[in-house]
């Protein structure tokens, strides 16, 4: 859901708008408008209401996408945002706060090379975005288009987990994969049984003979890349769901028993914004010293192997 008809619908509703009224702004069909209101009230972006002679009111919700949307037009007014930006070209605008080259945004999203260049070729035309040899970047000026793309991401995540999860919380997210804490039993349940989510963190332990009391409220991770949670992945789920020293041990443990690449923990480690925990952790298992508070001694970590039976 985004794109030109509801960017055009979004930019008419600066005020309370009757349908009639959204028809003549925009000049889509009443039939159009209708389709078009009534998927950005799904979606938590306007609300609706019968004024005057019964007639239907549509008026924006004061979302963090909807301001970042108003900053950015407020910002640069001689732009036609709505020519320009679609879901998935701001799924791509996500990734361009700092130069990118397309082979690493292609990575990250369930779409083509060939469909990323030509999402922004666009926004090169009109020198939205500086490019050095094979990386992108939007331009220093529109860091707002950044602040919206990442609004808009944030916005969809939530409405689709609660959908399904009225108790999720979104712990982190991009704009093709995101990881939610759950409450509800149920909720978490009904999450695990829709397509693209699964159970990660503590729970997932016991593929590797791991087996952790307390990990009854996993959180739950949700990709449209279609790819297995790697060790990884599974670290820094661990760690970004709740960083204590009782899961950074954990981790450390599935660390010591399974083979892992570690150029790509620290990957992910910067993805999930734990780089300086896994460093830490990095450092303990080569015998390094480190200051963190969530590290355990030598001692404890040894004494915690024996319980758990590991002998690497």
């Amino acid at each position: 859901m985004m794109g030109e008809a509801y960017l055009r619908v979004l930019d008419a509703v600066t005020e309370d708008q009757s349908i009639t009224a959204l028809h003549e702004q925009t000049g889509y069909s009443m039939g159009r408008v209708h389709e078009v209101v009534e998927e950005l009230e799904q979606n938590g972006l306007v609300v609706t209401k019968r004024g005057n002679r019964n007639r239907r009111v549509v008026s924006a919700t004061e979302t963090a996408v909807f301001r970042a949307y108003r900053r950015l037009q407020s910002q640069h007014s001689h732009i036609d945002f709505p020519e320009l930006l679609s879901r998935r070209t701001l799924h791509v605008c996500w990734f361009l706060d700092q130069p990118r080259k397309v082979s690493e945004i292609a990575d990250r999203l369930p779409i083509t090379r060939q469909r990323i260049y030509q999402l922004l070729a666009p926004l090169q035309e009109r020198a939205m975005l500086t490019k050095d040899g094979t990386q992108y970047k939007i331009a220093d000026d529109l860091t707002d288009l950044v602040e919206f793309a990442r609004a808009f991401v944030d916005h969809e995540h939530a409405h689709r987990v609660r959908e399904h999860a009225p108790s999720a919380v979104v712990l982190w997210s991009t704009p093709a994969e995101a990881l939610v804490s759950v409450e509800s039993k149920q909720d978490r349940q009904q999450l695990v049984d829709t397509d693209g989510w699964a159970v990660t963190g503590l729970a997932r332990y016991e593929e590797y003979g791991l087996t952790f009391f307390g990990a009854n409220q996993p959180p739950v991770f949700y990709s449209e890349l279609a790819t297995e949670i790697t060790v990884e992945q599974l670290v820094c789920h661990t760690l970004v769901a709740k960083t204590d020293s009782r899961r950074t041990s954990y981790a450390l443990l599935l660390l010591t028993t399974t083979a892992f690449d570690e150029n790509q923990l620290r990957t992910a480690a910067m993805e999930y914004g734990v780089t300086g925990l896994i460093k830490d952790m990095l450092s303990f298992l080569h015998g390094e010293p480190t200051s963190s508070e969530y590290i355990p001694s030598t001692r404890d970590f040894e004494a915690l192997k024996q319980q758990y039976e590991v002998t690497s």
